[in-house]
């Protein structure tokens, strides 16, 4: 840059974007990226173009989903115009991937199949795999589970062939994810003892406290207090030191909930707030409205249901669009219970009905957590309007 050759520059920092990203070093990425872009000028070149994919990519991972949507954008357009298909086609996975976490799934779910026409046509299996990681978050966050496994699935096998380590660990850690919400409680520990064991290999840290999160959640599930206490404890810790505030949050989350199985309701309200603060900070909609759910939830266990509410109403509006399918089913769920514990079994049975229809549609299990929970608000309600009622209501 001080020589006077801005497009060199940009082409070195673009270069070296999977190092700052895969070491975690987003800052000076960032940095380093914007002050290469603006010095080379707006000129729509190919140079510019991956200068701006990677940027996004950076901003995206250090939290700013909107921004990076932006840069995935702009850098689009220019490869269209450049005809350059490798760089279309890594463009549209990459705002696949920020559309969904915005909850613009249809939107999402075209740039990640388009993406995925693009690679297959021009062979670009790296692009392949990444497109179909696309279709796989876009279908998880719509709780079509079935269809983010195949996906997902499709992907890992690509990226360990290529020897993409780091974009595959953190596909098999989706996997185990999309395990528990179905309900497979021991393929969801498998594949996270194995992303653990591949990531302490690598000596990835980050990605090893990933896994740690996943299998405190499954501990939890399987009531395994202690167990679920430790690892979610050091996930949390060690993701704060890291400055990877959300993915503390998230860990921070789930070990409210130990909190409250464990009947110390001061600490599980202490970190539910300050979890939700921060995913209330990072502009990203699922990811609030997931954050409101498990908080919600951890309320439920104490047994607080005004709190409960106010935090599944705030979900569901977040929801309105009908795209959070998986989101939403919990959220009606949640509204049953809260309607069941306050007196209103009628109200519990009409959400219930409509909760049930909407799993139908997406043919998701459930976290035994949930289960539990569901079957005790259809216990409550019809005890307290006779059989006939209940399924009249429902």
């Amino acid at each position: 840059l001080e020589r006077g050759k801005a497009e060199t520059a940009l082409a070195m920092a673009t270069g070296v974007r999977r190092f700052w990203e895969f070491r975690y070093h987003y800052a000076e990425g960032i940095s380093w990226l914007e002050r290469a872009l603006a010095a080379a000028g707006p000129t729509p070149t190919r140079v510019r173009g991956w200068g701006l994919r990677s940027l996004g990519n950076l901003v995206f991972v250090n939290g700013d989903a909107r921004r990076a949507i932006a840069l995935y954008e702009e850098a689009l357009a220019i490869f269209r115009t450049e005809r350059d298909d490798e760089g279309v086609n890594i463009a549209l996975a990459s705002l696949a991937i920020g559309l969904a976490t915005l909850g613009e799934l249809t939107a999402a779910r075209a740039a990640a199949e388009e993406g995925l026409a693009v690679s297959r046509q021009i062979g670009n299996e790296r692009g392949e795999a990444y497109a179909l990681r696309g279709i796989g978050f876009a279908a998880s966050v719509a709780a079509d589970l079935p269809a983010a496994v195949a996906a997902y699935e499709a992907a890992l096998v690509i990226f360990r062939r290529l020897g993409e380590h780091w974009a595959g660990l953190n596909t098999l850690t989706e996997l185990g994810w999309v395990a528990l919400q179905q309900g497979s409680l021991q393929r969801a520990r498998d594949l996270g003892e194995e992303a653990k064991a591949r990531a302490r290999a690598e000596g990835d840290l980050p990605l090893e406290l990933n896994a740690d999160t996943l299998l405190g959640r499954v501990a939890l599930e399987q009531d395994e207090l202690d167990a679920a206490g430790d690892l979610l404890a050091e996930a949390a810790d060690e993701f704060a030191t890291l400055g990877e505030d959300l993915l503390a949050a998230a860990a921070a989350l789930t070990l409210a909930a130990v909190a409250a199985r464990r009947g110390d309701a001061m600490r599980a309200r202490d970190l539910v707030g300050h979890a939700v603060s921060v995913h209330r900070a990072s502009g990203t909609p699922i990811l609030l409205a997931l954050a409101l759910m498990e908080a919600a939830g951890v309320q439920a266990d104490l047994g607080d249901a005004p709190a409960a509410a106010g935090l599944i109403a705030e979900a569901l509006d977040l929801t309105r669009s009908g795209e959070f399918r998986l989101v939403e089913a919990e959220a009606i769920e949640g509204m049953a219970w809260v309607s069941a514990t306050t007196g209103d079994a009628s109200r519990a049975a009409r959400m219930l009905g409509a909760a049930e229809a909407m799993r139908e549609v997406t043919e998701g299990g459930m976290p035994p957590s949930r289960q539990r929970r569901l079957e005790a608000t259809e216990a409550a309600a019809r005890a307290v309007l006779g059989a006939d009622a209940f399924a009249a209501a429902s």
